[in-house]
């Protein structure tokens, strides 16, 4: 069973069970739980980098590295979607990606995994990772050329 797959079925059960979707794709900062994991994380990711921070009301750690994140993804201004999951709601998707201790900061790009971190880190540290997991403009415009090169041309 896959890792997407997976997420399905408990989506499935979780509905089931009447949990509610706290997703709002609209925002930088997007709130989820299992039952919304896959298309706020896994399917966004698609479009837009996703940067998921594993948390807990009850962690002291978490509350210091969540508005450094909250800034970031402002900062950033779209460039990356930060979806915030708190473990006590995710429990199943912390059990599948074996997250032990928190915060725990996944990124994801294109569907994939791409890097993590675990623990408090500094801003400047955050940026760099972000910048590894972030397309860059050359990136961005090599994307565009792929889907309209005459469209590229005239950037």
């Amino acid at each position: 069973m896959t890792f997407g797959s997976s997420l399905r079925l408990v989506a499935e059960i979780v509905q089931k069970t009447g949990e509610k979707p706290m997703s709002d794709t609209v925002q930088q900062t997007v709130e989820t739980c299992d039952a919304t994991f896959e298309q706020d994380v896994i399917e966004r990711s698609k479009e837009v980098p996703v940067v998921v921070d594993f948390w807990a009301p009850w962690c002291q750690p978490c509350r210091l590295l969540t508005p450094t994140l909250e800034k970031l993804a402002t900062d950033f201004a779209g460039r990356f979607v930060l979806v915030k999951a708190n473990i006590d709601q995710t429990e199943t998707v912390a059990g599948l990606l074996r997250i032990q201790s928190i915060p725990a900061v996944f990124g994801f790009r294109d569907g994939e995994l791409i890097d993590l971190f675990v623990g408090v880190r500094l801003e400047n540290q955050i940026k760099l990772w972000l910048q590894r997991l972030v397309p860059s403009e050359a990136d961005e415009a090599g994307k565009i050329a792929q889907i309209d090169p005459q469209g590229a041309e005239r950037q």
